[in-house]
Order: structure tokens, then C-alpha cells, then sequence
């Protein structure tokens, strides 16, 4: 059980991270330099509320694995 939540774990954390980083490249490449950085602006709280949101059962199951 626990090498099947660390696994998962993984798997689930570089999802969300190719999902970001695609999201990333298609705004830049589709809207330009001003849309990418209001949405990656530190300030944006709403932006990474959603990414920790989108990794929390990632890091839930990394805890419960150890």
C-alpha cells in the first residue's frame, strides 16, 4: 500500500506539473507575454490556490506513504 501511494504521488505530481507547464507555454504562445505574467504574477492568488488545490492529494498520499 504505501508503494502504490508514493507511486501515485509521483505520477499525480508530474501531471499537474506537465498540466501547468503546457497551460504555461500555450498562454504565452496564444495570448503573449502580458496574459502569461497577470496569470503567473505572484499576486495572483487565485492562480496558485488552484495549483495547491491540484497537488494536494499528491502531497496527502506522499504523507500517508511514509
Amino acid at each position: 500500500m504505501r508503494r502504490a501511494l508514493h507511486v501515485f504521488a509521483r505520477v499525480w505530481s508530474s501531471a499537474v506539473m506537465a498540466l501547468v507547464l503546457v497551460g504555461a507555454v500555450g498562454l504565452l504562445i496564444t495570448r503573449g507575454w502580458p496574459a502569461f505574467s497577470e496569470v503567473f504574477s505572484p499576486w495572483n492568488l487565485k492562480n496558485w490556490g488552484l495549483i495547491l488545490v491540484l497537488l494536494a492529494p499528491a502531497v496527502l498520499a506522499e504523507r500517508l506513504s511514509k
